[in-house]
């Protein structure tokens, strides 16, 4: 036997390394990225009819996800966000549908007002802008007919919140948006935007100021931790 080819008894040791924590930090967010609803149609332009909202526009969209599961997306909109400069600063709401509130004027909410507040600054802001309405979002996603049946003789409070805002980001993505300052009192929406890589520069407070909504923003900050006034804080 060659001496020079001996081979020692030595058992092989397969050293298997777990991924970094860096590595399943972008896989996660490749993951992520791959699974956001797809953007299949745009329409632009059809001007928003409203004395009291001058140079406001309406945008449409359908999102998918999955291979049948659609869903329409209304945009209010201000300046030609079609052609935006990069890294410009969007003025920007993530409104969720309300029956109720936006087409019965049911006044057991905010709802409503929170979305006329936002167009209303859509107005007076100097920059382009943006209303995102998902019509999908009514009774936090659990739908017309079971937030009614929720009533409990003064709100609607479903159990729980199954709204999606993946597809806001797919639209701010498709107009190429990546700076927004973000009219809203709900983390959620702030902290979804920055997983997706969006900059968040600010966030505008949307309240009310009528008291009878006391009760509301109560049970919507202990219950979906909203920045939003608690009996306790309101009185003191």
């Amino acid at each position: 036997m060659c001496t020079n080819c001996e081979i020692k008894n030595v058992p092989l040791i397969l050293a298997v390394s777990k991924p970094s924590k860096s590595l399943s930090a972008r896989l996660l967010s490749m993951w992520k990225n791959v699974c956001l609803p797809r953007v299949i149609r745009r329409v632009y332009g059809a001007p928003l009819k409203r004395a009291d909202l001058p140079g406001l526009f309406q945008a449409g969209y359908i999102t998918r996800s999955g291979f049948k599961h659609s869903e329409e997306h209304a945009l209010i909109y201000k300046g030609d966000i079609l052609n935006l400069d990069p890294n410009q600063e969007v003025l920007i709401r993530i409104n969720s549908a309300c029956f109720t509130g936006d087409i019965f004027h049911d006044a057991s909410c905010d709802c409503n007002e929170q979305m006329e507040i936002s167009f209303q600054m859509l107005v007076a802001n100097e920059g382009p802008g943006i209303v995102l309405y998902h019509f999908g979002h009514e009774g936090k996603a659990h739908g017309y007919v079971e937030k009614l049946e929720a009533y409990d003789g003064q709100m609607y409070p479903v159990k729980g919140d199954r709204r999606d805002f993946r597809s806001a980001i797919s639209i701010l993505r498709d107009l190429g948006i990546t700076k927004v300052k973000v009219m809203t009192n709900n983390p959620e929406k702030v902290k979804i935007l920055g997983e997706y890589g969006i900059q968040v520069t600010g966030i505008v407070p949307v309240v009310s100021k009528d008291p009878s909504l006391a009760d509301f923003y109560d049970y919507k900050a202990r219950t979906f931790n909203h920045a939003l006034p608690t009996k306790e804080r309101h009185s003191a």
